[in-house]
C-alpha cells in the first residue's frame, strides 16, 4: 500500500495555471497532518474508487470562495487521475466534489485523521500555493492543504468517506 500511496502522492502536479487566477504551486510536504487546525477551514472531498481507493482533500480558508477552490481541488484531483493512468495504467475515478464546511471537517475528516494515525498509516499531506491574480497583477499568496486518505485492512473505505 505504501508504494501504491507513494505513486498516487507523485501524480498530482507540481505546478499549473488556473485559468486566469494565477498560478498553483505544490510547496513542501506538510509533516503533521494531525496537527492541522480545521477550525476556520472548508474543504473539498473525492472520493477515489478502481484500482486504489480512498479519499483526496483539499483544504482552504472559509472565507474564500468555494466554488472558485471546488474547481481547483477538480483540477488537482483530474490532473492525478489522469497521470496515473498514463504512467502506472491504473483504472482511477474520482468522485464528484463535496463541499466541507469548518464544522464537516472537525466532527468528520479530524476522527478519520485520528484513526489512520493509530493505525499507523501514512497521512500524506502538501501544501499548494495559490498567487492569485487581480486585473492583470498579482494579488495574495493563497496557501492551500491537499491530502490523501487510503483504505487499508482494517480501516474501512467507509470509515473514510466523507
Amino acid at each position: 500500500m505504501l508504494e501504491n500511496l507513494t505513486k498516487l502522492i507523485g501524480a498530482f502536479p507540481e505546478s499549473f495555471t488556473f485559468y486566469h487566477l494565477g498560478n498553483v504551486e505544490k510547496q513542501a510536504p506538510i509533516d503533521h497532518v494531525q496537527a492541522l487546525d480545521l477550525k476556520g477551514r472548508s474543504g473539498v472531498s473525492f472520493n477515489l474508487y478502481g484500482d486504489t481507493t480512498g479519499l483526496i482533500l483539499f483544504l482552504f480558508d472559509e472565507g474564500l470562495d468555494g466554488s472558485t477552490y471546488t474547481e481547483m481541488g477538480n483540477v488537482l484531483a483530474s490532473r492525478m487521475a489522469n497521470q496515473l493512468s498514463l504512467e502506472q495504467g491504473w483504472d482511477v475515478m474520482i468522485s464528484p466534489p463535496r463541499f466541507l464546511t469548518s464544522l464537516q471537517l472537525q466532527s468528520q475528516v479530524l476522527p478519520a485523521l485520528q484513526a489512520l494515525e493509530k493505525s499507523g498509516q501514512p497521512v500524506p499531506a502538501h501544501r499548494y500555493h495559490h498567487q492569485l491574480q487581480q486585473a492583470g497583477a498579482a494579488g495574495p499568496l493563497i496557501e492551500l492543504q491537499l491530502l490523501v486518505l487510503m483504505s487499508s485492512p482494517g480501516l474501512s473505505g467507509a470509515s473514510i468517506q466523507v
